[in-house]
């Protein structure tokens, strides 16, 4: 047979679709309906693209009701738990979007709030049913329009603006994330398309137009489109792409990464960027643009607190203030410097301090240099703001600012006695914007006893020695130096006492003691919070060692607590040098009360000399006064000489002058208005500028008491910590961990840990949302957090490939305080710690009243997804595949086609279908008709590499016309996107597999799907084979090989998405019948004309017969040839074209001169 080749290219430029323009509003026809007995109104008419909106659903009659959620519209919950409370059963089934509320028995109020949030800016329409005894019930629909934001169209006639793009061509940018924060990339993802099975452009161009205000520093080979790699023009701020053919079948995303400075960067700056696509045979120009806003905010943390009052001797004391004595108040101003967020200080600016005095004090003096206004009773300070530079400098998490302000001040003649003071101060500064930070804090003094004393200087032997707290964070002092510093302290306060080892008289260079017990009193207001060891014990036996001993010893002691009046032994011969025992840990319930402590040494070496014990209580809430501890020495030993001894403490306990006397702390009522401040953060450890890769990360939470804080935070502690929809708890190797205030315990895959507290999942599926919600509860025995501690969390996440771009952790901090401080901010940042009332009760206590301390952090996956296809074809008249083919009728086709990822991403979902030849075929994405001049038949399965066949599965469909819905499922449309639709008599596909086709060739389309957990990796492809038959019996006109290709063809064409991308078809590829028609050749003795010599010469008719390429339908041929009367026949012989004799095939007669085979 004769083969051929021709190659035809089609060029077709579709009409742009007009839409009229859609605004942010909603009209619900519920309003005009008066008798339907269910209801779902929008709360607000202003609704923005990807915030939550709340609608009202009420119900009249019935029990039950059903919502059909539309598509890209999310589900995001009910409003609170008094909503929660009136429904007996609430489920969203995410594959059907149905919303089903059953209401409980009796309730009267058939009314809750319902959270949504639309993804896409669209027309969406609500449709519902109220389920009746006897009947359902539709609502009137509700019609919801929505618009993100404001996009650039190319204008017609009219004023009727253009979608950016067409369904063939779609040039769209969208912001990853609606806003930053300062010192993130602002990503953008320029999506581009090109579609159609008739499409191709010519000399076409894309122009990105990128923000003035910052410049581009990204490898431009990341934001690579069909193979052309951007030229950037940074004087014009342009990405400029040039193609000088653009074939159509291709779909890609890249992402933008505009950088932001951290601190610099001003609140609510928003970062433009512009796309524009041209091309010769396109008809006007696709425009879009879009817009991410910068949050930043600088922040002041401000406390006041009455530090000492010193009387007219010049001497510290803690009763009350009288007439004539001095007191001090501490001013404490704060700014710690963010990763992210932030805004710095205006360079050359002021942080200025007014301190508001009181009536009855005076002014005296301050450590800061402070001028005081007689007139105001104010005393102002001015600093200097940080510059720039050394804003820069500053370390995440080191202030930008600290300054902590003594103001001395005298209490006038006339006071009264236990008067109260108030005393205000406020902070103000400005930001690199101009903008303005004001923190206000203020504090009251009241009255304790103080009676600080200087232990006397040691002789040589070693004593033992007990400190006394210096501070209410928790912190020990020093072992010999102020052993009573007798601290002011609230309620709220951590006291940490020090039990120290010495030798004293018992100091035997080689024997070990006999006994070395210790005994410690607590006084009835404290409670044992911690019972900590130092980490290490020498031998020293007198001051005559150097240092602290040069031979580490390893002793051992019997712990016994004296528990509500009795005593029991906690631990046995215990090794305590280093150990941090907890209440739990020394086997203490939440209400146990310690009142004394014995340590009994089982092994206590020669010239043992340690720290030993720092033993930390809490103090009796609402005790304010003297808090008393004692402690008691009972040593039995050896002196140098070998001597035994023994000694104690008994002239020395009730001497606080004394190196082993009592030991006080002195609480003060809480002034009214001393509120501790607050912080939450909550972040992802592996980002870069706020971008995230897909896989393995880990979540980080803290819950901070503000170092501006004069009062502790109180427990029990608690974080509620949201997942962003597609992160995931790793359920192979959590590694939940958990601190507390000191030290982070062991990682563990339960999330229990005994010490600490324990980390759970508690839902996979929060409201519906596909979030998972993490519970963080850290211990009872961990009650306090002390100003400057904090408490954390982590453990391990797994990002999804497919998840969404746009991922913002929440986490929500629950304290015991009823009520707190969180730092003041300027401008609205997802990082800022926010107070709210837990409205829709995220902790699960059933309580929606309490306060909560909200934080996030966003960030953006990056995806650029790439996939380059072909689709080629041969017929039996081909030797090579080309994009036309040639067949005879009834002849084989040959097609293949290929999908490469050329992306950097592996592809996690993918879809593809072809629908394949028939007459009146139509576009798969474009919905035109293909033009199809005859109906090809599949003749087997479609194959696939061995190597993907565990990959996809492969359905058939009898449908010439399916419906597109599984093409479109999972397209995540930009906003200014055409969305694909199903053309008009689309057909149900009812997919089968290859087992469940009984006749090839009644298959017209297909569909290839990626398998669960299976990918297409970069730079991998698959190819796919199939094979068709073309009609034996077609029109002349269609087998006329001398008319156009292009009017004669059976057209083919495949559509696929993949990871969100939106559906894209590559041009199609054709196929003609060329029939050849048979042909009768006759010579004389070979040739046209022979000139006989004489009446008898013999000579040979050659009647030659080619039949063609048509024979496939014929039943039977004859060839006949009439010899003329005056010539006889002398033989004949039927012959094939290899000289064979083939007579005995047929029927040969030769009747009258008329020859007939």
């Amino acid at each position: 047979m004769k083969k051929g080749l021709a190659i035809i290219v089609t060029l077709f430029v579709s009409l742009q679709s007009l839409l009229s323009p859609i605004s942010a509003q909603a009209v619900s026809a519920n309003d005009t309906t008066k008798n339907n007995p269910l209801t779902l109104i929008p709360v607000s008419t202003d609704h923005q693209v990807g915030a939550k909106m709340e609608f009202t659903l009420t119900q009249t009659e019935g029990m039950e009701a059903i919502i059909d959620v539309p598509r890209d519209m999310q589900y995001h919950g009910v409003k609170n738990a008094e909503d929660k409370a009136k429904v007996d059963k609430l489920t969203y089934d995410t594959k059907k979007r149905e919303l089903h509320v059953v209401w409980k028995d009796k309730t009267e109020d058939k009314s809750i709030g319902l959270y949504f949030q639309a993804d896409v800016a669209a027309n969406y329409v609500f449709h519902a049913q109220a389920i009746l005894e006897h009947e359902k019930v539709a609502m009137e629909p509700l019609n919801i329009s929505i618009q993100s934001k404001s996009t650039t169209k190319t204008k017609k006639a009219g004023g009727i603006s253009l979608f950016s793009g067409n369904v063939n061509v779609d040039i769209d940018v969208a912001p990853q994330t609606a806003s930053i924060s300062s010192g993130q990339d602002a990503p953008f993802a320029l999506n581009f398309k090109v579609t159609g099975s008739q499409t191709s452009y010519k000399n076409a161009d894309i122009a990105v137009q990128l923000p003035t205000n910052a410049n581009l520093e990204q490898d431009l080979t990341e934001l690579k489109i069909a193979g052309v790699v951007p030229t950037y023009d940074r004087t014009k701020q342009q990405l400029l792409y040039h193609f000088d053919e653009l074939a159509s079948g291709k779909a890609y995303k890249v992402i933008i990464k505009i950088p932001t400075e951290n601190g610099t960067t001003k609140n609510n700056t928003e970062l433009v960027v512009k796309a524009t696509f041209t091309a010769d045979n396109y008809t006007g120009t696709a425009t879009d643009d879009a817009t991410v806003k910068v949050n930043a905010a600088s922040s002041l943390a401000s406390s006041k607190t009455y530090a000492q009052t010193i009387d007219s001797a010049g001497k510290t004391k803690i009763d009350p203030p009288s007439a004539g004595d001095l007191g001090v108040w501490k001013i404490k101003v704060n700014a710690d410097k963010k990763e992210t967020g932030l805004l710095y200080f205006k360079s050359g600016s002021k942080i200025k301090t007014v301190d508001t005095l009181p009536a009855g004090m005076t002014y005296q003096s301050d450590n800061s240099g402070g001028k005081y206004d007689a007139a105001t009773r104010t005393i102002t300070w001015e600093f200097d703001a940080p510059t720039i530079a050394d804003q820069k400098a500053a370390t995440a998490g080191d202030p930008l600012f600290n300054k902590e302000i003594e103001v001395t001040v005298k209490f006038n003649d006339d006071i009264e006695n236990m008067q109260q003071f108030t005393n205000k101060v406020s902070t103000s500064a400005t930001d690199v914007s101009d903008q303005p930070i004001v923190n206000n804090a203020s504090a009251s003094v009241y009255a304790g006893i103080s009676d600080p004393n200087k232990v006397p200087p040691g002789g040589t032997l070693v004593p033992p020695n007990h400190g006394g707290p210096i501070d209410g964070i928790g912190n020990a002092g020093g072992t010999f130096n102020y052993n009573n510093p007798d601290p002011k302290v609230y309620d709220t306060a951590l006291l940490t006492f020090t039990i120290t080892i010495g030798a004293n008289a018992a100091n035997s260079y080689e024997k070990d003691f006999d006994k070395y017990e210790i005994i410690y009193d607590v006084d009835s207001h404290l409670n044992l919070e911690a019972l900590n060891f130092s980490g290490w014990a020498n031998f020293k036996p007198d001051w005559g060692i150097p240092g602290n001993g040069v031979i580490p010893l390893k002793p051992r002691a019997d712990i016994y607590l004296t528990v509500n009046g009795t005593e029991r032994k906690v631990l046995s011969d215990y090794a305590y040098l280093g150990k941090h025992l907890t209440r739990s840990q020394l086997g203490l319930s939440k209400d146990d009360k310690v009142s004394q402590i014995r340590f009994n040494h089982t092994y206590a070496p020669a010239g043992l000399y340690s720290p030993f014990a720092y033993p930390r209580f809490e103090v009796e809430k609402g005790y304010t006064g003297k808090v008393t501890n004692h402690v008691h020495y009972n040593v039995e030993g050896y002196d140098k000489k070998g001597d035994k001894v023994s000694w104690n403490n008994d002239t020395e306990t009730n001497d606080v002058n004394t190196f082993t006397g009592y030991r006080t702390a002195t609480i003060i009522p809480v002034p009214p208005d001393s509120l501790p401040t607050l912080k939450n953060t909550v972040r992802f450890d592996t980002n870069n500028a706020g971008e995230v890769k897909s896989g393995s990360n880990r979540l980080t939470g803290s819950l901070t008491n503000d170092s501006s804080s004069v009062t502790a935070l109180v427990g029990p502690f608690e974080e509620a910590v949201l997942l962003p929809k597609g992160v995931t708890v790793d359920p192979n190797n959590p590694e939940f961990q958990l601190k507390n205030i000191d030290d982070w315990g062991a990682k563990t895959d339960s999330g229990t840990n005994k010490e600490f507290g324990s980390i759970k999942i508690i839902n996979s599926d929060y409201q519906g949302t596909g979030r998972q919600l993490i519970r963080i509860n850290w211990n009872d025995d961990i009650s306090k957090i002390p100003s400057g501690k904090l408490l954390s969390y982590s453990f391990n996440i797994i990002i999804a490939p497919n998840a969404p771009t746009k991922l913002i952790p929440e986490a929500y901090a629950f304290v015991g305080n009823t009520d707190f401080n969180v730092p003041s901010n300027s401008g609205n940042n997802i990082t800022d710690s926010t107070k709210e009332t837990d409205s829709d009760d995220i902790n699960g206590d059933n309580v929606t009243d309490q306060q909560r301390v909200k934080t996030g952090n966003q960030y953006y996956l990056t995806r650029q997804d790439q996939i380059s296809t072909f689709k080629l074809v041969k017929g039996d008249l081909d030797t090579a595949y080309s994009k036309m083919g040639h067949t005879s009728p009834g002849g084989e086709i040959a097609y293949q086609l290929q999908l490469t990822n050329n992306g950097v991403s592996p592809i996690s979902d993918m879809v593809m279908m072809d629908v394949l030849p028939s007459v009146g075929d139509l576009g798969i994405t474009d919905n035109l008709a293909r033009g199809s001049q005859f109906t090809p038949k599949l003749t087997g399965p479609i194959l696939s590499p061995l190597n993907w066949e565990d990959r996809v599965t492969i359905q058939y469909s009898t449908a010439t016309n399916p419906s597109r819905a599984d093409l479109v499922a999972n397209v995540d449309y930009p906003d200014t996107s055409e969305k694909m639709e199903d053309p008009a008599g689309a057909e149900a596909p009812n997919w089968m597999e290859a087992t469940g086709v009984m006749d090839w060739s009644k298959i017209h389309s297909f569909k290839v799907t990626l398998k669960d957990n299976a990918e297409f990796v970069s730079g991998d492809n698959i190819t796919l084979d199939f094979m068709m038959k073309a009609p034996e019996n077609l029109n002349k006109d269609l087998t006329d090989a001398t008319k156009p290709e292009n009017s004669r063809a059976a057209w083919n064409s495949f559509a696929y998405a993949s990871n969100n991308l939106q559906v894209v078809e590559p041009e199609r590829v054709g196929v003609v019948v060329n029939a050849e028609d048979p042909d009768i050749h006759k010579d004389v003795a070979g040739k046209q004309h022979l000139d006989l010599t004489n009446r008898n010469q013999a000579f040979d008719w050659h009647v030659q017969a080619s039949f063609g390429n048509t024979t496939a339908s014929w039943k039977e041929a004859s060839i006949t040839d009439e010899i003329n009367k005056v010539f006889d026949i002398s033989d004949v012989q039927v012959v094939d074209e290899t000289g064979k004799d083939v007579t005995a095939n047929g029927t040969l007669t030769k009747a009258d001169n008329k020859i007939k085979f």
